[in-house]
């Protein structure tokens, strides 16, 4: 069956995973077993660099996330991979203690590639490994946007304006992202108002809601004016129909292989990665040599 992949959203992110393992173990994390047994070799580097440089040409993605792993584990393996994208960088980590903090928020700050950051600070958690501690995530000038698993059993009202207070503090480039657990959505309770929008709404002013086919989240305000969102998502970020794949997210994994699914399906793989193959570069209006792509 020849299958058309659909851009699923605008902003459709091609995700990267750095190959450099985390030093973490949040029992949550659905990404650690991937890295089991991983051992860097500078080949996967290449590959995901060859990726990065084919992905650059195309339309089809329109900006690059940084995860894994631990990006800010190895700086100069990050900093390889920022400089070949060419299109806005976001970069998830836990701003662990691995160098200088200087040279961490440095990289930040003075490379234009990079948008912004997403860091890591769950309730209840203590990290395996130190991470810097809110003066360090101050000298950040980029946007930061401070994500935070939620559920119901450590969802608490008072938690949540301690980070309110410790990490937004009425920094309009502030953002407190509560983040669902991914293995307890799908897609009956994708949008549903659970338990942690009703505590949410009850407390804050709604602002709204947006998502695609795999994910969905909810804008608030706080009476002092700082900003929250309400994150939800599905394991599986492709949506197949019968001839059709709508893609919301792009893959490259530690390895550097390429995927269009979190869950890395291997059927049509072959189809997909062809996108952005140099042999068949997708014009402007969405034409392949033997693809149809819509935006």
């Amino acid at each position: 069956i020849h299958m058309n992949f659909i851009k699923g959203r605008d902003n459709l992110a091609c995700t990267i995973f750095v190959p450099v393992i985390c030093g973490n173990n949040c029992s949550f994390c659905n990404t650690k077993k991937d890295y089991d047994g991983f051992v860097y070799d500078k080949k996967y580097l290449a590959k995901i660099i060859n990726h990065i440089n084919n992905i650059n040409k195309s339309y089809f993605v329109s900006e690059f996330v940084i995860t894994g792993g631990e990006p800010f584990a190895d700086l100069n393996i990050l900093e390889e991979i920022v400089n070949a994208c060419e299109k806005p960088v976001f970069i998830n980590t836990s701003l662990p203690k691995t160098q200088k903090a200087y040279n961490t928020v440095k990289f930040i700050n003075e490379n234009k590639r990079v948008r912004g950051v997403n860091i890591s600070r769950h309730i209840g958690l203590t990290h395996s490994v130190p991470v810097y501690s809110t003066e360090i995530i101050d000298m950040i000038e980029k946007p930061v946007r401070i994500n935070c698993l939620v559920t119901e059993k450590n969802f608490q009202m008072d938690k949540i304006n301690e980070l309110l207070e410790n990490y937004i503090g009425n920094n309009p480039n502030r953002l407190l992202n509560l983040r669902a657990d991914y293995r307890t959505i799908n897609d009956s309770n994708l949008k549903s108002r659970d338990y942690i929008f009703n505590q949410l709404i009850d407390e804050y002013e709604y602002m709204g809601s947006t998502g695609c086919l795999s994910c969905y989240t909810s804008y608030f305000n706080t009476p002092s004016g700082d900003q929250i969102c309400y994150h939800r998502g599905i394991e599986n970020s492709a949506v197949v129909t019968k001839d059709k794949i709508y893609v919301n997210d792009v893959i490259i994994d530690m390895y550097g292989n390429l995927f269009y699914d979190w869950n890395k399906p291997l059927e049509h793989i072959n189809e997909f990665r062809s996108l952005f193959s140099p042999e068949e570069f997708i014009a402007p209006d969405g034409d392949s040599v033997s693809h149809k792509i819509l935006n």
